[in-house]
């Protein structure tokens, strides 16, 4: 009797522990899903109002480039996050005016969280900007998000969404720089992770690596590492979704291998598309778009 009764304890304990290393083990994928999308009727008859206030070119820095836009639904929620857009451009061109489509995009789908598109100091000749700067332009304009959630009405948790080296800067903040813990999901469509491969170092953006890097690699390897969110413990350990294509002759195929065989495998929750006919001048929008908000929405 006394033996049965101690043998009960112990399984009962062992199943508590075990329990708790589950619920430990999931936190990371197991939130309450979030209801991101608006619908456009709530009943047969009735449609739900939903509009959007604009406000461009905002500042985060003193920097002419440190600048953001911001498009507020007048459902504004404080509990969703806020969809932070990053624009591509090989570190050293481009802004946020690409990535008006896809805030026109978001706005047309209904989605009930602010969308920021932002700007960040580029690694152009002369500049001075490296990687390290411009990961520091993600956290100052987060920190100033976060600051202005209030009087903004929005939420104070980020969902980073970047385009090439966009995403590349979003993986890399997130995984060596987000002390506090601001960003709570990640969408990267075709960003490099590694580059100290000499495949991506070589390649057709081999001069703009080294331009943000700001040596050549012969000369400081180490910071090729310190530039490359695979060499970071933290990458992939918030909810990741990554997007690469197979006709894309800048992100190279071994970077959607190197993100299946690692990113996926920190969080169940973590997913991985590829597309065998998408080039780096990504196409696939509207389902790429899809699969954003749904992982947002399960995930986030």
């Amino acid at each position: 009797m006394q033996k049965s009764s101690i043998f009960s304890i112990r399984k009962s304990g062992v199943i508590s522990i075990l329990g708790i290393f589950i619920s430990f083990f999931f936190s990371g994928c197991s939130k309450d899903p979030l209801t991101l999308i608006i619908p456009e009727k709530t009943t047969d008859i009735t449609t739900s109002n939903l509009s959007y206030e604009d406000k461009t070119n905002l500042s985060y820095g003193t920097s002419p480039y440190q600048k953001y836009d911001i498009s507020l639904p007048s459902t504004c929620n404080s509990q969703s996050p806020v969809i932070v857009l990053l624009h591509g451009g090989a570190w050293r061109y481009s802004d946020k005016n690409t990535l008006n489509f896809l805030v026109t995009d978001l706005k047309n789908r209904r989605v009930n969280c602010a969308i920021v598109n932002a700007n960040y100091r580029l690694a152009s000749v002369g500049s001075g900007v490296t990687f390290r700067e411009q990961v520091a332009d993600i956290g100052t304009l987060l920190h100033k998000l976060q600051n202005d959630a209030k009087s903004l009405g929005i939420g104070n948790e980020f969902y980073l969404v970047g385009l090439s080296s966009g995403g590349h800067l979003a993986l890399l903040y997130t995984s060596s720089a987000d002390d506090d813990h601001l960003v709570s999901g990640i969408a990267g469509i075709v960003p490099p992770l590694n580059l100290t491969s000499p495949e991506i170092r070589t390649g057709i953006i081999g001069a703009d690596i080294q331009q943000v890097i700001g040596k050549p690699y012969s000369q400081a390897p180490e910071e090729y590492q310190n530039a490359s969110p695979i060499y970071h413990a933290n990458l992939g350990k918030i909810p990741t979704i990554l997007f690469y294509g197979g006709k894309d002759n800048i992100i190279t195929t071994e970077q959607s291998m190197t993100a299946k065989l690692t990113v996926t495998k920190k969080l169940a929750c973590n997913e991985h598309y590829f597309y065998p006919d998408q080039t780096h001048d990504w196409s696939a929008w509207t389902e790429t778009i899809d699969h954003i908000i749904s992982f947002a929405e399960k995930n986030l």
